[in-house]
Order: C-alpha cells, then structure tokens, then sequence
C-alpha cells in the first residue's frame, strides 16, 4: 500500500480539510485489514485510495456530522439534466394502453412523426422492454435484467466516437501488491480510440447477478470502483485535463450510478449520483423509463466532456505524462483475504 504522502492540492469544504478526513479515513482502514477484521467495500477501496462518497451508504464521509455531510454533497452535485414532459407523456400513455390490452404501435408512430433524439430513444427503448418484460410481475429473472440494462445503455448512451463492449473487454494493469501483470474484464465498458494503439476507457458497468462472474474475493463495488480508477490514470497518463470516468452498479432490479474523478491529490472520488429501480412489468414500470433516462443523460453529458477534452490533448500533441494531476495519482492494490489460523 502507498504511503500517503503531503498532497500537493486539499479539499476544503466549508473550511473543513476533507483531504485530512479522507487521509484518516484510510489510515483506519490499513488499520482494520491488518487485524484481518471484516472490511466495508468503502474501507477496501479506500487501500487504493478510491473514496466512495454517498449519501445513502455508509462510507468515507459517514461520520461527519449531518449538517458537514449536506455541505459535502452539494459541493459534490453535478446537473441533473430533465428529460422533455413528451417523454412522460409517451411513458404513460404507453402504460395505460398496455393495461387495456391495446395496441401501442399506433402511438410511436404518431410520436415518432416529429420526434428529436432524445423521443427517439424513448421509443426504442419503450419497443424494447414491452418485448421482454412480463405484463404484471413484478420480479425479474437474470436475462430480463440484463436485457434491461442493455436496453437503456444501447439506446440513450449513444456517444458519438465511442465503442461499447459487453462481456469481451479486457483491462490490463499491474497489482502493486504482487508485482504481477493481470486484467480486468467488466460486464460492459464503453471506451474511445481517438489512436490506432490505444484505448480510453470512460464508463463501466458491472451486474451483480450476471453468470460467469470472476474474482470471487472482490464485490461489484469493488471491482468497479478499481475499474474507473483505472480509466481515470490513463487518461492522466495522456494530459487529459479534468478526466472523469462514470458506472454503473447493478444489483438485482436496483442500479446506483458514480462518477469519479481526481481534482485533489490522492482522491479518486467516487460519487454517487443517483439510483433508482430497473422497470418490473410494461403494466405500471414504465413510468420509470423518464427519471432513469435522466440519469443516462447525466453520465453521457460527463462522458461527452471527458472525451472532447480527450480528443484536445491529442489533438495538441501533449506529452504522455503531464506536470500536475500524474503527481495526483496513486497505486491500486489487492483486496485483503481473511486466513484461517
């Protein structure tokens, strides 16, 4: 594990020093796994100096006072963008037809007459979910899910320049701990190639009940938090200024989006921006379609400025490593194991 030295640029909140916080945070978490006690996935991260940050969840934060807690958050808000009151409207006249056994094809083609974009995504994921989705259950098997969060990710996270990949992508790196190359392999990574060599990876989703899973030691918290991480270095390895990767934790029909991002010496901040439930049923799910289409639009707007500043530092030639944030960055290690003595 990196020994946290003096950083080089603070977080401060309402004159309290969050760095300080955050450094003690994990100092107790050294602390902990070297008493092989059972660790938090927020205390584990934390060993690779990745801070989940959330106001539902215990983590890094969670002993500050409330009124510390509400400052902290608001300084960590990003917009959330509203989709079109259309999209409600479509939404729910969509499940009110489905309710009466009624044909909706005739209301996505009066919709789809004079549609923008974002009507068009809604439509097509609508098409999508009422193929798969049961008319009145509300629980949800494996490859429903799964095709729920396919559905969503296809259609409204369309970034132009940017490739996805499902179940095949491969994240080399080297574990500090053990010296040894290996590689991460995420349920879905969305990445841009603005080179013939190399790859940028910018958004990551990982799903808890997906078969085949791998690292049995490591949760999907986990294994997404080291992921972003890993796409946050490349892009400091490339002179990318202000370089945020976004995820996506989905845990049965519950999902939590992060973002993360490295503005402050030694912090990868991994905030959480929203979470909300999947859609159960085309009956009375569907009204969820609109706030998570918000969320999309939320991480695509992130991903779209990480990529435009992404495609500036090759455009200008940057060199490989810049001055500032590569003194920023730290090494990730292995999850602690308990032993049986």
């Amino acid at each position: 594990m990196d020994e946290q030295k003096e950083p080089a640029r603070k977080w401060i909140v309402q004159g309290k020093d969050m760095t300080a916080h955050l450094i003690a945070y994990r100092k107790r978490s050294i602390k902990l796994a070297r008493s092989e006690a059972r660790l938090e996935d927020s205390h584990i991260l934390s060993l690779s100096f990745i801070y989940i940050l959330s106001p539902n969840d215990p983590c890094a934060v969670s002993s500050l006072p409330p009124l510390q807690q509400y400052a902290v958050f608001e300084n960590l808000l990003q917009t959330r963008p509203h989709v079109s009151d259309d999209l409600w409207d479509i939404c729910e006249e969509t499940q009110y037809a489905l309710a009466r056994n009624q044909d909706v094809r005739p209301i996505f083609q009066r919709k789809f007459l004079e549609c923008d974009d974002e009507m068009y995504y809604c439509i097509d994921i609508l098409s999508n979910l009422i193929k798969f989705l049961p008319a009145k259950k509300s629980h949800q098997v494996e490859t429903a899910i799964i095709d729920t969060v396919k559905a969503f990710v296809i259609s409204s996270l369309n970034v132009d320049g940017a490739k996805g990949e499902w179940q095949t992508y491969h994240m080399p790196y080297v574990d500090s701990s053990s010296g040894k190359s290996t590689s991460m392999m995420p349920d879905y990574v969305m990445y841009a190639q603005p080179t013939a060599r190399t790859n940028f990876d910018l958004f990551f989703v990982e799903v808890k009940s997906w078969p085949n899973k791998g690292n049995k030691h490591e949760t999907d918290t986990i294994k997404l938090g080291k992921e972003m991480k890993l796409g946050i270095d490349k892009l400091v390895n490339r002179s990318v200024e202000d370089p945020m990767t976004v995820g996506m934790l989905v845990e049965g029909c519950h999902v939590k989006t992060y973002y993360m991002d490295l503005k402050f010496d030694g912090q990868y901040r991994m905030v959480e921006m929203a979470r909300y439930k999947l859609p159960g049923n085309r009956v009375d799910g569907l009204l969820i379609v609109p706030p998570v289409l918000e969320s999309m639009k939320q991480m695509k707007l992130i991903i779209e400025h990480t990529m435009k500043s992404l495609y500036a530092a090759v455009k200008a030639g940057r060199p490989k490593t810049p001055s500032g944030l590569s003194g920023f960055v730290r090494s990730s290690c292995g999850s602690p194991t308990m032993t049986r003595k």
